[in-house]
């Protein structure tokens, strides 16, 4: 979510906890098992359907490689402009600069 202020443009984010699964005992997202991750995230969508290729043009999906794994999406994006692009901070925050922009 965003804000225009005196020409500027304000951010505002939150950190969203899911109750559905919690990490075991001693980890927390941040190192819990990335299969696990991605297992969790997949059962999110329920009764869902495959979208056709150029469907939703402005839907951005931001890739990287974890460590031993091949590409995967870890976050999403809207395209805002020909050359913006808008989504959640902590798709961001606390990453190293190894190709995740």
């Amino acid at each position: 979510m965003f804000f225009l202020y005196d020409n500027k443009m304000l951010f505002l984010w939150a950190t969203v906890i899911s109750a559905t699964k919690l990490p075991k005992a001693g980890q927390t997202y941040a190192n819990a098992n990335q299969t696990d991750l991605a297992q969790h995230m997949e059962k999110r969508v329920i009764n869902g359907e495959n979208a056709a290729p150029l469907a939703f043009p402005w839907a951005v999906s931001i890739k990287g490689v974890y460590p031993g794994t091949q590409t995967t999406t870890y976050c999403g994006a809207s395209l805002i402009s020909e050359a913006w692009l808008l989504t959640a901070a902590h798709c961001f925050i606390g990453k190293t600069s190894h190709g995740d922009t």
